[in-house]
């Protein structure tokens, strides 16, 4: 399986057509022969940034979206343009081929640590107040 990764950063108030082009884009390359599954997810901590995922059985599924992409009549060369001056800086783009994938059960240790103080802190009294 090969995983395609995208990492943007839109200049301010250029999120919206971004997106909109991204989700244009996953539209059509959902439709190769090869695809598995693709999304877009939003940075949190920082509003003008967002990552897309494809992911496909081949490189030549992910050769071939592409091909798609380019015979797309919606998507014009000015459109490609417009998509890459909203840019805030170069994206990160890249191919992977995934080794292995590893499955964990349940949560971490750590991570239940961190619940249990966070569900400690809930029972805190605060001054002046009782517990019920």
């Amino acid at each position: 399986m090969f995983v395609c990764m995208g990492l943007f950063k839109v200049k301010n108030g250029q999120l919206p057509f971004a997106l909109k082009h991204m989700r244009h884009h996953l539209n059509i390359v959902q439709k190769s022969k090869g695809f598995i599954h693709g999304y877009i997810a939003h940075a949190t901590d920082r509003k003008n940034e967002f990552l897309v995922v494809e992911e496909y059985k081949t490189s030549e599924a992910q050769q071939k979206a592409q091909e798609m992409l380019l015979k797309d009549s919606k998507i014009t060369q000015n459109d490609y343009i417009k998509f890459n001056k909203i840019m805030e800086e170069k994206p990160f783009l890249a191919v992977f081929k995934k080794q292995e994938i590893i499955k964990t059960k349940g949560i971490s240790k750590d991570y239940q640590i961190m619940l249990k103080k966070l569900g400690e802190k809930k029972h805190i009294k605060k001054k002046g107040k009782k517990r019920k």
